[in-house]
């Protein structure tokens, strides 16, 4: 009997067929290819909630050698769902099928920062000082739990109904071992590494407060400091270690 209790509480309180699609995300900000995921934007009818439904191809995923990605950003999200601290999104339930993985995460409605950028160009000090102060607090919580986002930008700042900020993407997501330990993969967008990220000198939570920095900028200016999204990634290299 305890194991048919463990079963059913282990089951999605919200079942796939119960959902229906109601259009497809081409760009999802996860950065991965779309042959490995594919991402609709659901609704359940019963409550009237709206969700974002991520399928990974399992076979894709493993060719492309992106495993250890794909498990790093459930495993996060696993994570960040405890609790469920403001500014995350909120991971409600995971199927695994033979072919593949699905996730059924929190929607911020508001769309991308990004897209409030392009539209309205330089946001005024005093947003920028809100999203600021958000996102202080949302990078704080991660490294409380000495996992290094890694990935900060427009693109991967959401916005909920109500305007309240909510991170995306966390393939690129570190969790340290412990709190000397530093991370060592080159990777992220150029225009936001720290200048460590790029000597592969090793990195901590330093290089996730540049980024807020180069993110502050680019709000305030409606350009970032080191580089256009189409100029020479050594170009911009060269501009962050001046």
């Amino acid at each position: 009997e305890r194991r048919k209790q463990a079963e059913r509480a282990a089951q999605p309180k919200i079942l796939t067929d119960e959902l229906c699609v109601r259009g497809r995300l081409t760009a999802d900000g996860s950065g991965l290819p779309s042959r490995c995921v594919e991402t609709y934007v659901v609704e359940h009818p019963p409550t009237r909630q709206v969700f974002r439904y991520r399928v990974f191809n399992k076979l894709q995923v493993v060719r492309g050698g992106l495993v250890e990605r794909v498990v790093t950003e459930l495993k996060v999200l696993e994570q960040c769902s405890a609790g469920n601290p403001p500014g995350l999104p909120k991971l409600l339930a995971c199927y695994a099928r033979p072919e593949s993985v699905s996730t059924l995460v929190e929607l911020p409605l508001g769309g991308e920062l990004f897209e409030s950028l392009e539209a309205n160009g330089p946001l005024s000090s005093e947003a920028v000082r809100f999203y600021a102060l958000s996102l202080v607090s949302v990078l704080g919580f991660l490294h409380s739990k000495l996992i290094l986002f890694r990935n900060l930008k427009p693109e991967t700042v959401m916005l909920d109904r109500d305007g309240f900020v909510m991170l995306t993407d966390f393939g690129l997501a570190k969790q340290l071992k412990s709190a000397s330990e530093r991370a060592w993969t080159l990777c992220g967008t150029p225009q936001y590494l720290a200048p460590e990220v790029i000597t592969s000198q090793g990195h901590r939570s330093a290089a996730d407060w540049w980024s807020l920095g180069v993110l502050c900028y680019e709000l305030l200016s409606g350009a970032p400091p080191f580089g256009e999204a189409n100029s020479d990634a050594m170009a911009i290299y060269k501009a962050i270690l001046r």
